[in-house]
């Protein structure tokens, strides 16, 4: 079935760290919202369409920052060796394993595997859910801040 939830790490915990950053104050991205550094003001700022860099997932908005020492929030910092349960508008089949596809923002601020976009490609497939629609998948190292250690 076709899905519509938020990205989260589902398994291959020992892969991340949590880092304590500021956000952007234009930052409205919520909960699951894929995330990269600004190196210019080493801000985090959520990620735009095709994003070249992903640092990882964020843990809320702007406006939860408060509730932090210092006011930074944490962030999911993604390594090539995590593994993130998707959502997106196909449904998952076995025949998606092993391929590589790009992403797309839903019109409700969830991140999606698009699998219409093998140009763009954001990330590979490890495993599918067909009956809860979950795509799971592991970002590829090119896109990926952490591995180019930022941050």
């Amino acid at each position: 079935m076709a899905s519509d939830f938020p990205a989260f790490v589902a398994y291959h915990h020992e892969h991340y760290d949590v880092g304590s950053y500021a956000i952007d104050s234009a930052n409205v991205g919520k909960a699951g919202a894929l995330c990269f550094l600004n190196t210019a003001d080493n801000e985090v700022e959520q990620c735009g369409a095709d994003p070249a860099l992903i640092l990882g997932l964020m843990t809320g908005p702007y406006t939860a920052r408060t509730i932090y020492p210092d006011s930074k929030m944490p962030v999911i910092v993604l390594d090539q060796g995590v593994v993130v349960g998707m959502c997106s508008a196909t449904t998952p089949a076995d025949s998606h394993l092993t391929d590589l596809y790009g992403i797309v923002k839903l019109a409700s601020g969830n991140w999606a595997v698009d699998v219409a976009d093998t140009t763009n490609t954001r990330v590979q497939v490890v495993r599918v859910d067909v009956a809860a629609g979950i795509f799971y998948v592991k970002f590829l190292p090119a896109n990926l801040q952490s591995d180019a250690d930022v941050g």
